[in-house]
C-alpha cells in the first residue's frame, strides 16, 4: 500500500499537525539512548523474576502441566492478534507522529477491542470443543481468554505510552505486574496448588499491567470513552497490513507447538516450551531496543529520511555483537543450566532443544530489528510477503521433522527448533534484500565476521572447562568473547562512549528503583 494511503489521517484530523515540542523530540540519539536505558533497566528486573517463574513452575508442574501452559498460550497467542487486528502499530505511529490525536484514539481503540474480544472469545470456545480437549484445557483455555482481555486493554495503554516516548511508564508496568505475578505464583506452588489455580493468577498480572499503565494517561486529562464509528473503520482499515503481518508472525511463531500437539503429546509440548521460555527471557535487549528506536524510525523516515541508514547500521551492529555470546553460549552450557535448574531430570530431553533455541537467538535477534525498521518505514507489506513465505516453509517442515526426530530420536521438539532455525535463517537472508539500498555496508560485514570469531572462540573456551561449574563456564566465556570483541576492535571508540553512557543510565535506573518507592519514578 503507498505511502501516502497509510499517512492519511482520521476524517476528523484533516489539519496540519502543529510542529513537535521542543526538547528531547529534536534529540531523537538522546530520546532513544533515554527510553533504551529505561527499558533496560526494568527489564533487568523483570528478567529475574521471569528466571523464578521459568524454574519454578515446570519444576511444579511437571512436563504435562507445562505442556497445558503451552498450549493455551499458543492459542491465545494466534486468537489475540485478530483482537489487536495490528492496531497496535498503527496507534504507536500515529501518536509519535502527532501526539495530539491520543484522545481521539483512546476510547474508539477501547471499545473496538471490547468488540473483537467478544467474537474471538466465542470462537475459542468452539475451537477448542471441536478438538475435544481434556477437560483440564479447555478449563486453562477458557482463563487465558480473561487474561488476554487485560492484557488488550494494557496493549492500548502500551502502544499510546510508546509513541508519547514515555517509556518509564512501560517500565514500571512491567516491573509491577511481573513482580505481583511472581509473588502470587511461588505461593501458589508452594501450597500445592495445581495448573488450573495458575492460569488463574495470570489474571491479576494482566489487571495490574493495564492499570498501571493507565495511571499516567488518565493524569494527560485527555481520555475519553466515546466511540467514533467512522475512526473505528478507518484504523480498522489501515491496520490491514499491520493485520496481516501480525496474523503470520503470531502463526509463524507458534505453529511449532499447534504441530507438536497435532503430531505428538503434551509431554514432548512440555520439553519444548521449556525451552521457548527459557529462550524467551533472553528476548528482552532486541524488544527492548525496537521499542525505544521505533518512533525515532518512524518520524525520521517522514522528515530526515538521510539518517536511516546510519540509525540502522549502528543498531544492527550492537545486536549482532550483542547476540552472538548470548545465543552461542546458551547452545555451549544448554545441557548444565537445564540439570542446574531441573535437578530431578525431568527436562534433560529439552538440552538439544535448547541447544538449538541458542543459535535460533541469534537470528531473531537481527529479525526484530529488520522487521521493525521495515514497519516503521511503510514498508510492512514487504515484510508481511516475506512473513507468508517463513509460514508456508515451516508447514511442510514440522510435518516432515517432527515425526522423524520423534522416531529416529525420541524427541520430536527437536524437529520443531529446527524448523524454526530454517526458517528465521530464510528471514533473515531475505531481510537482507529488502533493506533500502544503502541501509548497510561491508563495514557491518566486517563486524559480524569478527563479532562471530570471538563467538567461536568462547565457544571452544567453554567446551575446554566443560567439567567446570556452569556458572563458572559463563565466566570464562563471557571474559574470552571481550577480550578477542576488544582486541579486534569491532566496537569503535564512538560506540564505546555510547555504551558506557547507556550502561550506567541503566544502572542508575536500577540502583534508583531500589532506593525509590514506585510513585518516584
Amino acid at each position: 500500500m503507498p505511502t501516502t494511503e497509510l499517512e492519511r489521517p482520521a476524517p476528523e484530523a484533516e489539519q496540519p499537525a502543529p510542529p513537535p515540542p521542543s526538547g528531547n523530540r529534536s534529540q531523537p540519539g538522546k530520546k532513544i539512548a533515554k527510553n533504551a536505558g529505561v527499558l533496560m533497566a526494568s527489564q533487568l528486573l523483570t528478567w529475574g523474576l521471569a528466571i523464578l517463574v521459568t524454574i519454578y513452575v515446570p519444576r511444579y508442574l511437571g512436563r504435562e502441566g507445562i505442556g497445558i501452559l503451552g498450549l493455551a498460550e499458543s492459542i491465545w497467542a494466534i486468537m489475540a492478534t485478530f483482537v489487536s487486528f495490528g492496531m497496535d502499530v498503527l496507534l504507536a505511529k500515529e501518536i509519535a507522529r502527532k501526539p495530539e490525536r491520543l484522545e481521539q484514539f483512546f476510547g474508539t481503540q477501547i471499545v473496538t477491542r471490547l468488540l473483537l474480544m467478544v467474537v474471538f472469545f466465542a470462537a475459542t470456545i468452539v475451537y477448542v470443543n471441536l478438538r475435544h480437549f481434556a477437560p483440564v484445557v479447555i478449563t486453562v483455555v477458557i482463563i487465558y481468554g480473561i487474561v488476554e482481555f487485560f492484557a488488550q486493554m494494557a496493549r492500548i495503554c502500551r502502544a499510546s505510552l510508546q509513541g508519547l516516548e514515555e517509556m518509564q511508564y512501560i517500565s514500571l508496568a512491567d516491573i509491577v505486574s511481573k513482580a505481583v505475578l511472581t509473588v502470587l505464583l511461588l505461593t501458589l506452588l508452594a501450597l500445592g496448588y495445581g495448573v488450573v489455580q495458575v492460569a488463574l493468577a495470570a489474571i491479576l498480572g494482566g489487571m495490574t499491567s493495564f492499570a498501571v499503565q493507565l495511571w499516567p494517561l488518565r493524569r494527560t486529562g485527555r481520555l475519553k470513552l466515546n466511540f467514533d464509528p467512522q475512526l473505528a473503520i478507518w484504523m480498522l482499515r489501515q491496520s490491514i497490513p499491520y493485520l496481516l503481518s501480525l496474523v503470520l508472525l503470531t502463526v509463524y511463531t507458534n505453529i511449532d507447538i499447534q504441530m507438536l500437539e497435532w503430531l505428538t503429546d503434551l509431554e514432548t509440548i512440555g520439553l519444548y516450551n521449556v525451552s521457548v521460555r527459557l529462550f524467551g527471557t533472553f528476548l528482552f535487549v532486541p524488544n527492548v531496543f525496537v521499542t525505544a528506536v521505533f518512533p525515532a524510525i518512524s518520524r525520521m523516515y517522514a522528515s530526515e529520511e538521510d539518517g536511516l541508514p546510519k540509525l540502522l547500521g549502528k543498531s544492527y551492529d550492537l545486536l549482532l555483537v550483542l547476540s552472538i555470546p548470548i545465543g552461542l553460549g546458551l547452545m555451549a552450557v544448554a545441557g548444565p543450566i537445564l540439570n542446574l535448574l531441573y535437578p530431578s531430570g525431568e527436562f534433560s530431553g529439552s538440552t538439544p532443544i535448547l541447544a538449538g533455541f541458542g543459535i535460533v537467538l541469534i537470528l531473531t535477534y537481527l529479525n526484530t530489528l529488520m522487521g521493525k525498521f521495515l514497519i516503521a518505514t511503510d514498508r510492512q507489506n514487504s515484510w508481511t510477503v516475506l512473513m507468508a513465505i517463513g509460514v508456508i516453509v515451516t508447514f511442510p517442515l514440522d510435518l516432515v521433522l517432527i515425526p522423524y526426530f520423534a522416531e529416529n530420536f525420541g524427541n520430536g521438539g527437536i524437529g520443531g527448533v529446527v524448523a524454526f532455525g530454517v526458517t528465521e535463517g530464510i528471514m533473515l537472508v531475505a531481510g537482507h534484500w529488502l533493506l533500502p539500498r544503502g541501509s548497510l555496508s561491508k563495514a557491518n560485514a566486517w563486524v559480524a565476521v569478527r563479532a562471530l570469531v570471538a563467538g567461536i572462540l568462547m565457544v571452544a573456551a567453554v567446551w575446554m572447562v566443560r567439567e567446570w561449574f556452569v556458572f563458572f563456564q559463563i565466566a570464562v566465556g563471557a571474559l574470552v568473547y571481550l577480550g578477542v570483541i576488544l582486541l579486534l576492535r569491532v566496537i569503535p571508540a564512538e560506540d564505546m562512549a555510547i555504551g558506557r553512557e547507556y550502561g550506567l543510565l541503566a544502572l542508575a535506573k536500577v540502583r534508583g528503583r531500589l532506593a525509590r518507592p514506585a510513585r518516584q519514578l
